[in-house]
């Protein structure tokens, strides 16, 4: 009599798969929630500051950092700063940028196609096997690579009057298998750049605040 057997690597594979999708897809929900605000805005890639060129620059160092991007290059004379953010997963402002583009639910049709790869996994896939009383093998998984993703963002700030800097952003997605490159990705988020010009503006304003009295 033959029957469907699975793995135990594949029953494991699907398993977590789903658990971490779900995961995923609430920790994802959680963090693009505060982005939502800049559903209505325009894309922008520079922001005009009326403040001097040195606390600007030092400003745009401390949101890039305040995001979690590591400063690689920062160079006050020309005003160039990059930054870069490594993670197995997209960053939020892209997240939300997805949701919003595609307007179909966002983390609940992931759920919906997870549960839809883990049915393709578990009876249509390689890694299920037919098995007959004799104990006869199936085929093996294949293991899927490990996708890392660096996000580069690139700041150059400006002063074409003294009292007033400019700061433009660019961004970029470098995609790795196993440390191997695939792909870049040139970015336009506004979720990102605004994310940016509003910290910016938020370190300006701390700095400008009068210190507090002495007790």
């Amino acid at each position: 009599m033959h029957r469907l057997r699975y793995p135990p690597l594949v029953v494991l594979t699907a398993v977590t798969f789903l658990a971490s999708t779900f995961y995923s897809c609430a920790s994802s929900s959680e963090s693009t929630k505060e982005l939502e605000k800049y559903d209505s805005y325009d894309y922008a890639d520079e922001a005009t500051f009326n403040r001097p060129y040195d606390d600007t620059y030092r400003a745009a160092m401390a949101a890039v950092e305040g995001m979690g991007f590591v400063v690689a290059i920062s160079d006050e004379r020309t005003g160039e700063i990059q930054a870069e953010f490594e993670t197995s997963k997209l960053r939020p402002e892209e997240l939300r940028a997805q949701e919003a583009s595609d307007g179909s639910g966002g983390p609940i049709v992931e759920i919906l196609a997870a549960i839809a790869f883990v049915l393709v996994m578990l009876f249509v896939s390689p890694g299920c096997q037919s098995e007959s009383d004799d104990g006869s093998a199936g085929t093996a998984v294949e293991t899927e690579p490990e996708r890392t993703h660096v996000y580069v963002v690139t700041l150059m700030v400006r002063s074409p009057e003294a009292e007033t800097t400019t700061v433009s952003v660019g961004a970029a997605r470098f995609d790795y298998d196993d440390d191997e490159f695939v792909r870049r990705v040139d970015l336009e988020n506004k979720y990102l750049n605004h994310g940016l010009f509003d910290r910016i503006e938020e370190r300006l304003d701390s700095d400008a605040a009068p210190p507090p009295p002495k007790r």
